[in-house]
């Protein structure tokens, strides 16, 4: 090992144990090198580290003092990958073997011995190299180098908070914090660390004021949007996160303006996602999880959305990627929120429990007649100065939370919790109603829920139960009964595809064949056996006899609750 060398393995015992290294050091009767010196213009020279190749130097070697030599620089290991971090966007960067070769000089002097002469002119001489691009290859594979360096879990556009051990919020400083493995990237941002929640609460109601939410319960939600992608480190990188759907009756809502302004203070100029094919789609959730991205935002989708990859992803801790342009795939932690708008659009019932529902009615028929007070779009929205102010406002309301006692949304005694998002919705629901605002965990009426699944389920169980009486108990119909009923009153028609048949004076739907097989899977796996309890409290089954052709569907009323039991209606 060079004296160079040497030094900089100093350097990183002493990073890393402490200054009584050297102590111990002396002790055992082994050399202590000071640290390098400077060069001629007052900077620290660059450590030389010998290349692999000679007869006392292997791979090992060389990766083993490259590691040290790179342990602070800005390059890092994510998951089984070394990357860097751009340093203006906060991208991920794969290192490659050919990245490393001229990456390399900007912190060390690669070299190999050159012995000229023989016997006593004999003289051996240090020449600059550039690594062969095996030897890279060699590196990046090698466990000597890889686990040297910081291990990085994500990248923050801004100072963001996370929880510290006591389970107290702390704004991240720039740079690399070691405790939490995250990288903050240098900002001209200034968060006022000291504004009160009342201040905060008259700004965010400039900013919010002329959305036409539909009830306290969207704005709650429109406001925790932003407060969940600040607050993000409050929770493990792995954990669950409820997305967002942020819908309007009709264009010109603001309901692209309300996701933007959820992203934009802490990540910038917003970047929106297109709608794609299953396995494009699969490549863009790859990508999101290599690249640890915040948020995936789907803008302006059109009619109904579901998606069983996507649905899969949002509650998934752990992501296996395949890394772009190879056939290598690696495990990478989800810690992406989604984020959807649409006017009027509609979703699953599996998307719509993992969303947070934000509805906005625009009264004005024309766009024109809408006046605004302030200009909001999101390049006023990426000013440093609005930024700053903005992500101060919601530090104000994290730190409020803590101040109070950090209740969770609801009451201590009833915490409101949705199912497989617990410790989300005792933070973020508990940040939002703490300040004063409504409860964004609340459910909305059925009449406005983006999934209208169960209430289209449920009114066809009650349009199918209309002829029961005490003389038929039960009613029975045949799967086109069925679907003539679904016709007539306009349910289920994202579902519904075929068209409208006559004959001898006889009407019908005629369904495609796809849309039966649709039809009848919901029919007898999603509604056979359930339970429907009407607006009126009356409780009706729906249910299956039969197979192929002789398959019907029944409707029967059961006993209703009462506080004595169970009686029979």
């Amino acid at each position: 090992m060079s004296d160079d060398q040497t030094d900089k393995a100093n350097e990183f015992a002493r990073r890393h144990f402490g200054g009584d290294v050297d102590a111990a050091a002396g002790a055992a009767g082994m050399k202590v090198v000071p640290p390098a010196a400077a060069d001629g213009e007052g900077k620290p020279s660059l450590p030389w580290v010998e290349l692999p190749g000679t007869g006392h130097r292997d791979l090992s070697d060389f990766a083993r003092e490259l590691g040290a030599v790179l342990a602070d620089a800005p390059v890092f290991r994510r998951e089984e990958v070394v990357v860097t971090v751009e340093p203006t966007t906060g991208e991920m960067k794969v290192m490659t073997p050919e990245r490393l070769l001229s990456w390399v000089s900007n912190y060390a002097v690669v070299y190999e011995e050159v012995h000229t002469g023989r016997g006593d002119k004999r003289q051996i001489s240090k020449q600059r190299r550039t690594m062969p691009k095996s030897t890279a290859q060699g590196v990046l594979a090698a466990d000597q180098f890889f686990y040297q360096l910081r291990q990085l879990v994500r990248v923050h556009s801004v100072r963001m908070p996370v929880m510290t051990t006591d389970g107290k919020p702390r704004l991240l400083p720039e740079g690399y914090d070691e405790a939490t493995k995250i990288f903050t990237l240098k900002s001209a941002l200034v968060i006022d660390e000291t504004m009160t929640l009342e201040k905060a609460k008259l700004l965010l109601a400039e900013y919010y004021g002329e959305f036409g939410f539909t009830d306290p319960r969207s704005l709650a939600v429109a406001l925790t949007l932003p407060v969940a992608l600040f607050g993000m480190g409050l929770q493990e990188v792995e954990a669950a996160r409820m997305g967002f759907i942020v819908r309007a009756n009709s264009q010109g809502g603001g309901k692209s303006l309300v996701a933007q302004m959820g992203i934009t203070p802490s990540f910038g100029l917003p970047e929106n996602t297109a709608k794609a094919k299953e396995d494009e789609l699969r490549k863009i959730l790859d990508a999101v999880v290599l690249q640890g991205s915040p948020y995936l935002f789907f803008d302006n989708l059109k009619g109904h959305f579901e998606n069983a990859l996507v649905e899969g992803f949002m509650t998934s801790p752990v992501w296996r990627a395949r890394v772009m342009g190879t056939q290598r795939f690696m495990r990478g932690k989800v810690c992406t929120v989604l984020i959807v708008t649409g006017n009027n659009l509609t979703v699953s019932p599996d998307m719509q429990r993992r969303l947070l529902q934000c509805d906005i009615f625009v009264e004005e028929f024309e766009l024109q007649d809408r006046e605004h007070k302030r200009d909001l779009n999101p390049v006023v929205l990426n000013r440093p100065e609005v930024r700053g102010e903005f992500l101060g406002a919601l530090w104000a309301l994290v730190r409020h939370w803590y101040a109070v006692g950090r209740p969770p949304a609801g009451t201590r005694e009833k915490p409101h919790r949705i199912a497989g998002f617990a410790e989300w919705s005792d933070i973020f629901g508990g940040i939002i109603q703490a300040a004063g605002y409504g409860n964004p965990l609340e459910k909305p009426k059925d009449e406005q829920s983006a999934s209208p699944m169960p209430q289209h389920q449920r009114k066809l169980v009650q349009l199918l139960a209309g002829p029961l009486s005490a003389d038929m108990p039960m009613m029975e119909y045949t799967a086109q009964e069925l679907i003539d009923c679904c016709v007539e009153n306009e349910l289920f028609m994202w579902k519904i595809k075929g068209r409208a048949m006559e004959k001898d004076g006889r009407e019908w739907f005629e369904p495609t064949s796809e849309c039966w097989s649709v039809m009848g899977l919901m029919w007898t796996k999603e509604m056979a056996g359930r339970l429907f309890t009407m607006p009126d409290g009356q409780r009706l089954r729906f249910g299956k006899t039969g197979e192929g052709r002789a398959k019907r569907y029944t409707v029967d009323r059961i006993a209703a609750k009462t506080k004595g039991g169970w009686v029979a209606v």
